[in-house]
């Protein structure tokens, strides 16, 4: 790493946290290297590639670059699959348990505005969206408290209500999008009621998605883009706008009445 050089050594780690959030196993293809690069804020980046190579910090490969010893340090995509179903059926475990237990002592509700949409969205297919994607640290034992917990109060006919599935739509714009599933907790279900709200489509959100990501910005979230798609909506009305047009007269447009005239014959 100090042969490699400051700048290389952060392109190393952008590297690393790239391969961990991708799950690719160490692999760095040659179109994502730029992306990369870009995580670690440098423009110049081909020299710092190869000195990385040169250093046996990458291996150069078909079609990309490999984090030489990277699975000796960190879990491969498959092991984090296998604690991300392991943590998906605790949790679902852990609400039929609480459900059962809890039955009788139920905590009120509001039902009012984005509120009612957010308890609609969480009580239905979202949690099983949520649990399956959440981010499992290596560390993280099955009692882990720190991930937002999913059970919101519920009413006694919630069960009955059919999840949106609008949500579902954005959700797979996003996916099919970006090639990953969104990272969700409790804030973000109340964003995305509220883009629901707003009659934001997926077609408005993969369009906000490119735009975006063109511009280098990142989009974790698929609240990500929900500024910029109202920015969008702006500049829509603000084109659509028709200039006024004046009157021909007088200096200040001021265009003289005629009702008044007198016709003098002669």
């Amino acid at each position: 790493m100090l042969a490699a050089g400051k700048d290389a050594a952060l392109l190393y780690i952008a590297g690393c946290g790239y391969c961990n959030q991708h799950l690719t196993d160490g692999f760095v293809s040659d179109s994502a290297v730029w992306f990369v690069a870009n995580m670690a804020q440098q423009r110049s980046y081909r020299k710092h590639v190869n000195a990385l190579v040169e250093n046996d910090l990458w291996l150069k490969v078909e079609d990309g670059y490999l984090v030489n010893d990277f699975l000796k340090h960190n879990k491969s995509k498959a092991e984090v699959d296998a604690l991300r179903e392991k943590k998906s059926k605790a949790g679902q475990a852990s609400a039929r348990a609480r459900e059962q237990q809890g039955a009788g002592n139920k905590p009120s509700t509001r039902s009012t505005g984005v509120q009612t949409d957010v308890e609609q969205v969480l009580n239905n297919k979202v949690v099983e969206h949520a649990f399956n994607y959440i981010d499992i640290d290596s560390d993280v034992s099955l009692k882990d408290t720190t991930t937002p917990p999913f059970n919101p109060p519920t009413n006694s006919d919630d069960s009955e209500k059919p999840a949106d599935p609008r949500f579902d739509a954005l959700f797979m714009a996003y996916q099919s999008e970006t090639g990953k599933s969104p990272q969700f907790d409790a804030a973000e279900v109340e964003l995305i009621a509220a883009m629901l709200t707003d009659d934001v489509t997926p077609d408005e959100l993969r369009i906000a998605l490119r735009e975006m990501t063109a511009k280098g910005f990142a989009c974790p979230r698929i609240s990500s883009a929900r500024n910029w798609i109202v920015n969008n909506r702006e500049k829509k009305k603000r084109k659509g706008r028709q200039p006024v047009k004046e009157k021909p007269g007088l200096a200040g447009g001021y265009v003289p009445s005629t009702l008044s005239e007198i016709v003098v014959e002669g």
